[in-house]
């Protein structure tokens, strides 16, 4: 897609690469989030982070899911 923009295939590159990250940064920093929030190790903490998921409709699992999997990244 980068190639169709750009003639210059090193500056085609670049524009993908930018893109690309701006993605992945996003993709690790939830998943950085979701490990440390399933890792507590504290009975009152997993009591709590568990009675939370429980509440929250199936419906937000769903859209954080459909966010992840419909972007983008040349359309951001």
């Amino acid at each position: 897609h980068e190639l169709q923009l750009e003639e210059n295939p090193l500056i085609a590159f670049v524009n993908f690469e930018k893109k690309r990250l701006y993605r992945t940064k996003s993709v690790i920093t939830k998943s950085k989030q979701i490990g440390w929030i399933a890792q507590l190790e504290s009975p009152i903490l997993c009591r709590i982070r568990d009675s939370f998921f429980m509440l929250l409709p199936q419906s937000f699992a769903k859209n954080q899911m459909q966010k992840l999997l419909n972007t983008d990244i040349f359309n951001p």
